[in-house]
C-alpha cells in the first residue's frame, strides 16, 4: 500500500524515470500526487510516486525529495471521528475525507462495486490516506455516508467479507483539492 500526498512546498519539482533523468513531468504546488515507494538505488532520496501528468495521463516516476519536508504533506482529512475498526477489533480515530462528485467504492480486488457515494456524501479511512497497491490513486475506505445519512461500515456492506474498500480520488479530473472527486483541506 502507499499513501496519498500533496507539495505544500509552494514550488514545482520534477519528476525523473528510474535511472534518474528528467522526464518532463513536474509536481506543481498544492498538487496531489501517490506515494508509492522508495527507488531501489537511492530509497532516502527519491519517492516513487504516481501523479497526473500535463496530458491529463496517470503517469509514474521517482521524486527527489531530500531537503524538502513539505512536499510530501499528508492528504490531510477535513475532519476526524473515532470508529469500531473491524479489522482490528477496537476502536480508532480515522480521516473523513468529502465526495465531490459520484465515486464506486470497490472491493479489494479492484473490481467489484460495493458502494456508490453520491456528491456530498464522505468516506473514512486511515489518517495517513493509504491508497490501494494495484491503485495508487485509489484511498482505502473503512465507513462511507450519503450527504444526510448514517455512517455504514464497509464490513457490514460487504456482509463481513472484507472491512476496506477502496475509492478512486479522481485523478482524472484534475490534481489538486478543487478537482478531485475525493477531497479534504
Amino acid at each position: 500500500m502507499g499513501t496519498l500526498a500533496i507539495n505544500k512546498t509552494g514550488t514545482s519539482h520534477n519528476v525523473e524515470d528510474y535511472n534518474f533523468n528528467l522526464t518532463g513531468g513536474k509536481i506543481l504546488a498544492n498538487e496531489v500526487f501517490a506515494i508509492t515507494g522508495t527507488h531501489p538505488g537511492n530509497p532516502y532520496q527519491y519517492q516513487a510516486i504516481r501523479y497526473r501528468n500535463s496530458s491529463g495521463a496517470l503517469a509514474t516516476g521517482y521524486l527527489f525529495i531530500d531537503g524538502f519536508p513539505a512536499l510530501i504533506s499528508n492528504f490531510s482529512p477535513v475532519s476526524t471521528s473515532s470508529f469500531y475498526d473491524y479489522s482490528t477489533g477496537g476502536y480508532s480515530t480515522f480521516g473523513i475525507w468529502n465526495v465531490r462528485r459520484s465515486t464506486n467504492v470497490y472491493g479489494p480486488d479492484g473490481v467489484s462495486i460495493h458502494a456508490v457515494v453520491n456528491s456530498g456524501g464522505q468516506v473514512a479511512g486511515p489518517l495517513d490516506a493509504q491508497t490501494g497497491q494495484s491503485h495508487p490513486d485509489w484511498l482505502l475506505v473503512k465507513y462511507f455516508k450519503q450527504s444526510g445519512g448514517s455512517w455504514i461500515p464497509m464490513y457490514q456492506q460487504t456482509g463481513g467479507a472484507t472491512p476496506n474498500g477502496f475509492a478512486p480520488i479522481g485523478l482524472e479530473y484534475g490534481s489538486t483539492m478543487s478537482t478531485l472527486s475525493i477531497y479534504g483541506v
